[in-house]
């Protein structure tokens, strides 16, 4: 039987245990870099070999026995996914007793990676118990003339990258032109001129009190009121339209129809939409919209992939792109999506998710899903069907122009279909459209694909 989590208490209950994890992260930084100093002792003959050091130690193989490990080394922190995943859980289950954790919360809104919120915690640390600073001060020492007490940028790259690619990919969240310094979450300690790993990072001071209050109110931070306000997610809406219109196999149908009808009578439902660009999500979504007599309101988060998530009391709502909030490599915090599908579900609705192809989504968020409806391709006689709905009733058309033939030899999309039918239409103007103008527009559109030669060529 899984354990329930154990909300936190408040705000500071959850910081005490973010800072034992970032505690245990510097001491065993700490412990290495003793060791570290340990072995360049033994090796170094002079005083020019120690300033040297930095050269020879990496090519220099020392003998790897337990005499360079003579003072205990802490054990690592806890395991990264199990701590992570016990975390997010305990702040899951804090806000759904209204608890307001201030750190996740900013997380959340600002659509932070865990890398940045890890940046701020570290921050924070020496506003709470020096000890931190002189932890800081330790680490940096052998790299800085002077101890600060601030975290460096090298630093924070250093404990909280696991490799050269994390290291890459992190370093240029902390670049002045970042989201962290622009929205003024950062602040350089000092005007410096010194390279970006060497200069020091430090909170706002209204950031700070807003992290550490027993009750955090953003109102109390201007600048984050503004940053949060700003963050709004792209909101578009159509009007439905009836199933007659949807070009899919009859099973695919009924799939649809059924979930139209589970959706009226209990909670709201969750629905992943999956297939290829073009196959008709949108278009699905208008149905479904029809069904409850409304429109859709749709985000697209490959155009705004940091959108924040919603608060919408919308009947039918779709998201496309989904994989950038369910996929591996996400901005949106755990425990805000579980929140925020929580409430999806307390109300009568549907909420559409798509995304292609289905291994895409990480395997924890697969027992959230309520139905999984995948689009296919069209065949022959689907993209027949979508070229005569493509085409406009009043359309004047060449009459020997054979669409069985055109639908055979193009194994495009319903989405392809529409646009090379309207650019094949603005290329004949008021002309009738012809064989050619398919030909010019589908040059255009798909190089590699061409309309054979047929009886009437």
């Amino acid at each position: 039987m899984a354990e329930t989590a154990t909300p936190f208490a408040d705000n500071w209950a959850y910081l005490k245990t973010e800072l034992a994890w970032l505690d245990r992260l510097l001491l065993l930084a700490v412990s290495r870099q003793q060791q570290e100093h340990k072995a360049i002792e033994r090796v170094a003959r002079s005083s020019g070999d120690r300033v040297g050091q930095h050269w020879w130690k990496g090519i220099l193989t020392l003998p790897h026995t337990n005499r360079y490990h003579e003072c205990p080394t802490p054990k690592p922190p806890y395991s990264t996914r199990k701590y992570g995943q016990q975390l997010q859980a305990r702040i899951c289950a804090s806000q759904a007793r209204g608890i307001c954790l201030a750190l996740p919360h900013l997380q959340a809104q600002l659509q932070l990676s865990s890398f940045e919120k890890n940046v701020i915690l570290m921050a924070l640390a020496p506003e709470v118990n020096q000890r931190f600073g002189r932890l800081y001060s330790y680490l940096q020492a052998p790299e800085l003339p002077t101890t600060p007490e601030l975290p460096t940028v090298a630093l924070c790259l250093r404990l909280l990258c696991r490799d050269d690619q994390a290291w890459r990919q992190a370093r240029p969240q902390l670049a002045p032109t970042a989201p962290l310094f622009q929205t003024g979450c950062l602040q350089w300690s000092t005007q410096s001129t010194e390279a970006l790993l060497g200069r020091q990072v430090k909170l706002a001071d209204d950031l700070v009190t807003y992290l550490l209050a027993d009750a955090p109110n953003v109102s109390g931070v201007p600048f984050l009121t503004r940053a949060m306000a700003t963050a709004t997610a792209p909101l578009q809406t159509a009007s439905g339209v009836d199933w007659s219109q949807l070009i899919l196999p009859p099973a695919t149908l009924k799939q649809l129809q059924t979930l139209a009808q589970i959706s009226h009578h209990g909670p709201g439902q969750i629905a992943l939409l999956i297939g290829e660009t073009g196959t008709g999500k949108l278009m699905t979504a208008r149905a479904l919209a029809q069904h409850w007599g409304t429109s859709v309101t749709w985000l697209d988060l490959a155009a705004q992939p940091q959108a924040p998530l919603p608060d919408l009391t919308e009947a039918v709502l779709l998201v496309k792109s989904a994989q950038h909030w369910l996929g591996r490599r996400t901005r949106v915090s755990e425990a805000e999506l579980r929140q925020w599908l929580q409430r999806r579900r307390q109300r009568p609705g549907l909420t559409l998710l798509t995304l292609h192809p289905w291994q895409t989504i990480r395997p924890r968020w697969r027992s959230q899903i309520d139905a999984v409806i995948t689009l296919p391709r069209p065949d022959q006689r689907a993209r027949h069907r979508l070229w005569q709905q493509a085409l406009p009733a009043d359309s004047a058309v060449e009459a020997d122009l054979d669409w069985a033939q055109v639908a055979r030899d193009l194994p495009l999309t319903g989405g392809q279909i529409q646009t090379l039918a309207r650019q094949a239409l603005a290329l004949a103007g008021s002309a009738p459209l012809t064989r050619d103008h398919l030909q010019q527009a589908l040059a255009l559109q798909h190089p590699t694909l061409t309309l054979k030669s047929s009886r009437w060529s």
